[in-house]
C-alpha cells in the first residue's frame, strides 16, 4: 500500500509541475530575444513572426543622401546573447499586430541607457507604448529625465476613465551605460514596479481598483518609441536610447519571487553579477559613419549627433583634453551633455563618452558651454554653465573634477552640489549670464562670463575673481563696445576668450586677444569679433588698441564658438572652434546621423611690426598627412597643370605661395568636375580674396565671400584644408574662409591652377593626402582606432 501511496504522489507531482510549467509558458505571450545579430527584422518567438526594425540607414528608409544602406546596430554581447541598439531618434519597432492585455500583464526586460531625454510633452522616452491618453487609453513603459522611470496607465470605462502614472523612487533610478532589469505588474489592485529583481514601489491603483486598462484600439504596440511622441524639428523625440535585451510582456501579474528568481537566473552565466558593458557595445562610434562622403576625417568630431561649440581644453598627464556640448540621443539640438576628446597632439582625437550629464541638484536642465583650469594642487577643474529652469535665472557657475586622477582620460567628473557664482540683479543682463572663461595672472584666477550690460546697450563680460576657487568677487564688466556704432556686435555676448599673445619671435608682450560670440542670432553676426589690448589686473578691465571689432574667419557663420587656451607645453595662444554644417535641424542631419565639427585648431600671435593678430592651422597638422603628393617650386602654371592632372581628392592639405607678377587675377580650383568646383581667387586690382562655392554642388545653393586684404609686395600664401565637406583656407596668417561644401558627384576630386590677364609663378606647392584620424580601413570594412 506505502508503494502505491508513493507511487500515486509521485505521479500526482509530476502532473502538478507540468501543469504549472505549462501555464507560466502559455502566460508568455510575447518575447523578443534581440539575438539576431545581423538583418532588418527582430523576431516576435511566440507567433513566429519578424517586424521591421525602423532605423536611418536601412533599406526601408529611402533616401539614403550620404551614405551605403545597413543593417540597424545589433550586439552580440548582451544579458542573454545578444542585444539591439537603439540610436535615440530613428530606432523603433512597431508590432502591429500585437495587443496588450488589458485584465493583468507583466512587462521585463533589460535596458542599457545611453543618456536620458529632456521629457517633451511630459513624457516618457518609451521601452514599449500602446497608447492613446487623450482617450484615456493604454500604456507606455519607459525612462524620464534622469533616469526617473515608470508606467503610465490609461484605465477605467466608458463612464469613468482617467490616466494614472506611477514612477520608481530616487534610490531606483536607471544607471546610464549599465544594465537594467526592469519590470511592471498590473492585477486592477496594485501596479508594481521592479528593479533588479526587488520591488521599487507596489503602487495602490485607488478610485480605478478593479478596472481594467483600457484598449488602446487604433494604436500599434511600439518597441523604442512612445506612442504620438512630440517632435523637435523632423526628429522624433520620447525614444529610448542604448541597448535593449529580451523584452518579455505576460497576460498575468507574476509574483514577485517569480521576477526575482528570473532576474537572478539571467545573471548566472555571468558568475551571479550584471555584466559591464564594453564601450564599443553601447557608445557610438565612428565606424557607423564610414561610408558617410561628407563627414569629415582629420577634424574633432563627436563619434556622433549633435555638437556644439567644443570648450574648456586643457593638458594634463601627457594628454590634451577638449569638451563639447552634445546631444547623445540626436543629431539635434536638445539635452544638452559634455562630450570629451582626448589626445597626445591636438589632431588625433578619441572620444572617450559623456564627461557631465544634466543631474541634481545643480544642472538638471543642460550642461552648457565652460572652461577649464587647474585647482590649488594643479589639478584639472571645470567651470561649467549649470541650466536650472526651476530657479531665476536658470543659468549659474558650477565646478567638477575628475573622480579618478590616476585615469589618464579623466572620463569621470563629479560635480559641486551647489553653485560657485551665481548672477544678482546688479550684475549684467539678469538672464544671460553663461560660459564662463578662466585664465590664471599670478595668483588670482579670472573668471569671464558672458551677459550683456544691465542698460541693454550692449554685450558685455562680466570678471569675477578669485585666491581659492571657493569665494569669487564681482570687479564689474570688463568691456562693453560701441553698440551704437558696431550694432552687429549684438545686444549680449557668447563664449568670451582672454588670451595672452607672444610675438611673431615667441617673446611675451603685454597685448592679449579678447574673442566673444554676438548674440542674438536675429540682431547680430554669428561669427567670432576680436580686439587686441592690454589688460588691467587690478581692475580687471581690459583696453582695446581699437575700437572696431575685428573678424578671424570670414565665412559667414560657420567659424564660431570659440574658446582657447595657453599651451603648456608650448606657450602658443590656441583658439578652437566649432565648424558649423548646413542645414541645422533639418533632414540633412537626420539622414546624416552627425551635426558640426570643430575647427582646426589655431595658434595666434601678435605682430609687433604691423600691430595685427596673426594666425595659422597648428603646426601638429602634419600629423594627419597619410603621404606626400606633390611638391613643387618655382614653376608656372602650366607645369603645375600637367602634374595636377594625376591628382584628386577630398582629404588634401595644400599649401602654396605665389607670385601674382603682373596677373590681374589668379587662383586655385578645387573638388573639380565638369558640373562642380569650388575656387580661391586673388584678384591684384581690387586687393581682395574672393572665395567662390557657388558651383560646389549641383544640389546645394553655394555662395561667394570676398576678403579685403593687400599683398604689400608680398606673395600669396595659401593654407588649405580640404575635410571632405569642411573647406578651410588661410591666407598669409592674416585672415581665413571656413565653409561647408557638398559636391554630388563622385567624380568632384579635381585640382588645377588658373591665371588671367598675365602671368604667375609658383614659389612653392605641397600637397598630401590626409588620413582618417578615427577609422582604419580592412578588407572587411572600417573599425574604430
Amino acid at each position: 500500500m506505502e508503494k502505491i501511496l508513493i507511487v500515486f504522489l509521485i505521479i500526482t507531482s509530476t502532473i502538478v509541475f507540468v501543469g504549472c510549467s505549462n501555464k507560466a509558458k502559455s502566460n508568455l505571450v510575447l518575447h523578443y530575444k534581440f539575438n539576431e545579430t545581423s538583418g532588418e527584422e527582430a523576431l516576435e518567438t511566440i507567433k513566429g513572426k519578424s517586424n521591421h526594425v525602423n532605423y536611418v540607414y536601412n533599406r526601408k528608409n529611402q533616401p539614403l543622401l550620404y551614405q551605403e544602406a545597413k543593417d540597424p546596430e545589433w550586439r552580440k554581447n548582451g544579458i542573454k546573447d545578444g542585444a539591439l541598439w537603439f540610436d535615440g531618434y530613428s530606432t523603433y519597432i512597431v508590432d502591429q499586430g500585437f495587443k496588450m492585455p488589458t485584465k493583468e500583464f507583466t512587462i521585463s526586460l533589460w535596458v542599457a541607457p545611453r543618456a536620458f531625454e529632456w521629457g517633451d510633452g511630459g513624457n516618457l522616452s518609451a521601452f514599449v507604448s500602446q497608447s492613446n491618453f487623450d482617450e484615456h487609453e493604454g500604456f507606455a513603459f519607459g525612462m524620464y529625465r534622469l533616469g526617473e522611470w515608470g508606467i503610465k496607465l490609461g484605465l477605467g470605462n466608458e463612464f469613468i476613465k482617467g490616466v494614472k502614472s506611477i514612477s520608481a523612487p530616487e534610490e531606483y533610478y536607471l544607471k546610464p551605460m549599465e544594465w537594467n532589469y526592469v519590470a511592471v505588474s498590473f492585477d486592477q489592485k496594485f501596479v508594481t514596479l521592479y528593479y533588479n529583481g526587488e520591488i521599487a514601489i507596489k503602487e495602490p491603483l485607488g478610485d480605478y481598483e478593479n478596472y481594467e486598462m483600457r484598449k488602446a484600439i487604433y494604436e500599434s504596440f511600439l518597441i523604442g518609441k512612445y506612442s504620438r511622441n512630440e517632435k523637435v524639428a523632423v526628429f522624433d523625440v520620447n525614444m529610448f536610447n542604448g541597448l535593449m535585451d529580451d523584452l518579455k510582456v505576460y497576460d498575468e501579474a507574476l509574483k514577485s519571487e517569480t521576477i526575482k528568481a528570473s532576474y537572478e537566473n539571467y545573471l548566472i552565466k555571468h558568475n551571479n553579477r550584471i555584466p559591464v558593458i564594453a564601450d564599443e557595445d553601447i557608445e557610438l562610434n565612428h565606424a557607423m559613419y564610414a561610408s558617410d562622403r561628407n563627414r569629415p576625417q582629420f577634424h574633432a568630431i563627436p563619434a556622433g549627433h549633435w555638437m556644439n561649440e567644443p570648450h574648456a581644453p586643457i593638458y594634463f598627464n601627457g594628454y590634451y583634453h577638449l569638451f563639447y556640448q552634445h546631444n547623445p540621443t540626436g543629431p539635434f539640438w536638445h539635452q544638452i551633455h559634455w562630450g570629451h576628446w582626448v589626445s597626445k597632439d591636438m589632431i588625433n582625437w578619441e572620444d572617450v563618452g559623456v564627461a557631465i550629464r544634466p543631474h541634481q541638484p545643480v544642472t538638471p536642465d543642460g550642461v552648457w558651454s565652460g572652461a577649464a583650469s587647474y585647482d590649488l594642487n594643479g589639478n584639472p577643474i571645470l567651470f561649467i554653465t549649470a541650466g536650472n529652469d526651476s530657479k531665476q535665472p536658470n543659468q549659474s557657475i558650477a565646478l567638477c573634477r575628475p573622480v579618478d586622477l590616476k585615469d589618464s582620460t579623466l572620463k569621470d567628473w563629479s560635480c559641486d552640489d551647489a553653485p560657485a557664482i551665481e548672477q544678482t540683479a546688479n550684475t549684467g543682463k539678469f538672464g544671460e549670464f553663461r560660459d564662463p572663461f578662466v585664465f590664471k595672472v599670478d595668483d588670482t584666477w579670472f573668471t569671464l562670463i558672458g551677459s550683456g550690460t544691465k542698460n541693454n546697450s550692449g554685450g558685455t563680460a562680466l570678471i569675477y575673481s578669485s585666491k581659492d576657487l571657493k569665494d569669487f568677487d564681482y570687479m564689474g564688466e570688463f568691456f562693453v563696445a560701441d553698440f551704437q556704432r558696431y550694432n552687429y556686435i549684438g545686444l549680449h555676448w557668447e563664449l568670451p576668450i582672454f588670451l595672452p599673445l607672444r610675438d611673431q619671435f615667441g617673446n611675451e608682450t603685454d597685448k592679449w586677444i579678447f574673442g566673444v560670440s554676438p548674440h542674438p542670432v536675429s540682431l547680430s553676426d554669428v561669427e567670432v569679433f576680436y580686439w587686441i589690448g592690454e589688460f588691467d589686473k587690478e581692475m580687471g578691465k581690459f583696453i582695446p588698441d581699437h575700437s572696431e571689432p575685428r573678424l578671424i574667419d570670414h565665412g559667414d557663420g560657420v567659424f564660431t564658438g570659440p574658446s582657447g587656451f595657453v599651451d603648456p607645453k608650448t606657450g602658443r595662444s590656441i583658439i578652437f572652434t566649432i565648424a558649423q554644417g548646413v542645414g541645422s535641424n533639418s533632414w540633412q542631419d537626420y539622414y546624416s546621423g552627425w551635426a558640426h565639427t570643430a575647427g582646426m585648431p589655431i595658434s595666434v600671435w601678435y605682430n609687433s611690426e604691423t600691430a595685427e593678430l596673426n594666425f595659422e592651422p597648428i603646426e601638429e597638422i602634419k600629423n594627419a598627412r597619410d603621404k606626400e603628393l606633390l611638391k613643387l617650386s618655382n614653376v608656372s602654371v602650366d607645369e603645375v597643370n600637367h602634374e595636377l592632372k594625376n591628382i584628386s581628392g577630398d582629404l588634401l592639405e595644400i599649401v602654396i605661395e605665389i607670385d601674382a607678377k603682373d596677373a590681374e587675377s589668379f587662383g586655385i580650383n578645387f573638388r573639380e568636375s565638369t558640373t562642380e568646383v569650388t575656387s580661391v581667387t586673388y584678384n591684384t586690382v581690387k586687393n581682395r580674396m574672393i572665395y567662390n562655392s557657388i558651383r560646389s554642388s549641383e544640389k546645394a545653393i553655394g555662395y561667394q565671400r570676398e576678403i579685403s586684404k593687400e599683398l604689400d609686395n608680398h606673395n600669396l600664401r595659401l593654407h588649405i584644408l580640404l575635410d571632405r565637406s569642411l573647406v578651410e583656407v588661410y591666407m598669409n596668417d592674416l585672415a581665413s574662409i571656413t565653409s561647408r561644401i557638398y559636391p554630388v558627384s563622385k567624380a568632384s576630386q579635381g585640382l588645377s591652377l588658373f591665371e588671367k590677364n598675365g602671368s604667375i609663378e609658383i614659389i612653392n606647392l605641397e600637397i598630401y593626402e590626409m588620413k582618417s584620424v578615427y577609422l582604419t580601413e580592412t578588407v572587411d570594412g572600417y573599425y574604430q582606432q
